[in-house]
Parts: C-alpha cells; structure tokens; sequence
C-alpha cells in the first residue's frame, strides 16, 4: 500500500487499495467481514470489487492484499486488462514484521501467516509481470524503480 500510494504519486494517477474497495461494497470492515461471514464471503466481495473497479476507465495504481492473486477468477480478471502486475517480494519475518499489529485476520497466527507466505509465493511469481526484491529497500526507492520501468515499457 505504501508503494502503490507513492507509485500514484510519482505517475499522478490515482491510487486504488482493494482492501478500501472492498470494504465500500460490503460497507463493514475486513474484520468484520471475516468474523460475520467468514473468508469466503470476503473473496468474493474482493473478486466483485475488483471487477468493479478494473471495468472502470482511467490509469491508477492497485494494492491488493496477498490473498488477492491466490484466486484464479481475480487472476483472469486482471489479465483482460492491460495491467501491469508487479510483485513485491518480501520475506516472511519482513512481512510478519509490517503487518504486525495490524487488523488483518489471517495475520493473527504466525504459524498460518508463515504457511500462506510459503503457498502463495509460487503464485505470485507466476502471475506477476515483475517481481522486486524489498528487503531492506525503502518504499520510496521501490516505488522509483517500479516508475522508470514502466517509462522504460512507455506506460
């Protein structure tokens, strides 16, 4: 989120958080969303978000959560778009370590947070058109490597 924020910025288009997107439609919480109706309903909350705004005319930049690109619907959708998909990759204690303190469920336990970081990682790798290494690599540096390739590509 933070780098999709100062990547907008830099391009001067909109920056578009799923997670913010999701919560509107479902007018409630992603905690609240896992604790009335479980994770499944939040997916495909997430996936109708998603469709929404990818239909949407207009360049902006999109953060999604991790469990994002797990799904093959959200995958497919991503893919009729000219998007560019870029993957930051992080290491499990790093990603354990932002996340910390934060709302997010499947956060709660480390010994999940660790197993979902491991199966979503083949994932990710497959689905993105880029993948960076952010370890150790502030945001605004990532978010100014992520600009120059896209002007390197002419988006």
């Amino acid at each position: 989120t933070t780098v999709g924020r100062l990547l907008a910025e830099k391009l001067c288009v909109p920056f578009v958080d799923m997670d913010n997107e999701t919560e509107k439609l479902a007018h409630c919480s992603i905690p609240d969303i896992f604790r009335m109706s479980g994770e499944a309903t939040f997916r495909k909350l997430e996936t109708m978000a998603a469709e929404l705004r990818l239909a949407a005319p207009g360049g902006f930049v999109m953060a999604s959560g991790g469990g994002f690109p797990v799904s093959e619907e959200n995958r497919r959708i991503v893919r009729t778009t000219d998007a560019v998909v870029f993957n930051l990759d992080v290491g499990v204690e790093e990603a354990l370590r932002r996340v910390r303190g934060s709302s997010r469920p499947l956060a709660a336990d480390k010994d999940v947070f660790c197993r979902l970081h491991a199966q979503r990682s083949a994932i990710y790798s497959g689905f993105c058109d880029l993948s960076f290494d952010v370890n150790g690599i502030d945001p605004k540096t990532v978010a100014e490597q992520m600009a120059g390739v896209l002007e390197s590509m002419g988006e």
